[in-house]
């Protein structure tokens, strides 16, 4: 099934090396898949996390400091621990059947930040390197306010405020 982004179309072509998008009735994005993460998908969220997260904030880190964290945050039983978590979902973006990124909300109990009980909370949306600038962060973004508001609830952003592309992009 084609994962809808919401974009104008001026906007969802941005630049030559995003194949994946083509201008359909509604603004499309072919080639996508979206795929609720269970505990089986833990290596390939495990491997996404590393990248993504190394990806953006290496530059600001000492090697050491990258290291402990992303042993602590992306520990395959830390992911197992938080996958097996009721109030908290993955959901994996595939391009061509590639992981190319993904999204993690959280309900009250497991939000970072307010633990409000009316609010779903963006923890995470992480977008590989290569596949930035085509749409598919917006389409992640989408993906959560849609389930916010299916649920009744308002979309918070958690400690991904902190990364200064996403909050650009806002």
């Amino acid at each position: 099934a084609a994962l809808k982004t919401g974009l104008p179309c001026d906007k969802l072509i941005r630049k030559q090396s995003c194949r994946y998008f083509y201008l359909g009735k509604e603004s499309a994005v072919m080639g996508l898949s979206l795929k609720k993460c269970t505990i089986q998908d833990v290596c390939v969220l495990r491997e996404l996390s590393i990248k993504t997260y190394f990806e953006t904030f290496a530059p600001f880190n000492t090697p050491e400091n990258m290291d402990a964290y992303l042993k602590n945050a992306f520990g395959r039983e830390e992911l197992c621990r938080q996958l097996e978590d009721s109030n908290s979902e993955f959901f994996l973006l595939l391009a061509d059947g590639k992981p190319a990124g993904y999204i993690k909300l959280n309900e009250a109990a497991s939000q970072t930040d307010i633990h409000d009980k009316n609010s779903l909370e963006i923890e995470r949306i992480y977008v590989s390197s290569e596949f930035q600038g085509c749409g598919l962060g917006s389409a992640l973004m989408n993906l959560a306010l849609e389930t916010a508001r299916e649920r009744g609830r308002a979309c918070t952003i958690g400690p991904i405020i902190h990364n200064r592309q996403v909050v650009q992009r806002l």
